[in-house]
């Protein structure tokens, strides 16, 4: 198994074309963004959960959320749409080696889901370099889970990169063909729905689930 330390890091923004303040919305009695620290927190073999955002007066709930509920928050001085170097500069305040990026918007997400993925990127018998659930056939948006080094961020970002790259900061790691990288199976029959929160009619739905199901 590789050594270091294992953190998540979670890109959070008040901003939003589609559904602005989403990251703070009320679902299951609790804002949108505490369901996914709480399960990055629960999973296996994550030792740290940052949320990572900017110093834009629009994002001070968020910092003050954070700071209320005694969890690690990394404010960057930098472009709020950056998130390649929010991330990285995240992960060398707190001393991450391992990041596991999982996004706010995935309000149903399993620590048992996360800790699959991670422990899958510690334990393959090869060192890759970047390991998902993304690519898998059976992949569903919304359980999202991506985990990489720190040293192929910083050579990632050390490369020439276009504005998209660097407000989707995995897409060097994942398609470039410069790093190694696979996809591990979710083991889902449903493909097609769709978990994450975008609009009004996706936080509803998930609403409906929470009074449904609970956690």
């Amino acid at each position: 198994m590789r050594e270091g330390t294992v953190g998540a890091i979670i890109q959070a923004r008040m901003a939003s074309t589609r559904l602005p303040g989403k990251t703070l919305m009320e679902i299951g009695g609790k804002p949108l963004l505490q369901h996914v620290v709480e399960a990055a927190q629960k999973a296996f073999y994550v030792e740290k959960v940052v949320v990572a955002t900017t110093w834009l007066k629009e994002n001070k709930p968020l910092i003050e959320w954070a700071e209320s509920n005694n969890v690690l928050c990394f404010i960057y001085n930098g472009p709020d749409e950056d998130t390649m170097a929010r991330t990285l500069a995240a992960a060398k305040a707190f001393h991450i080696d391992h990041i596991v990026r999982v996004t706010p918007d995935c309000p149903l997400l399993e620590p048992e889901r996360i800790g699959y993925v991670v422990g899958a990127y510690l334990c393959l018998p090869e060192n890759y370099d970047y390991v998902s659930n993304l690519g898998s056939p059976d992949y569903i948006d919304g359980l999202d889970v991506e985990v990489f080094s720190r040293e192929a961020l910083e050579k990632a970002f050390s490369m020439e990169t276009t504005d998209f790259e660097k407000e989707h900061s995995t897409q060097i790691l994942r398609k470039s063909g410069w790093f190694k990288a696979c996809s591990v199976p979710m083991g889902f029959t449903q493909p097609w729905i769709k978990l994450s929160v975008d609009t009004d009619d996706d936080l509803e739905f998930v609403r409906a689930v929470y009074r449904r199901m609970g956690r």
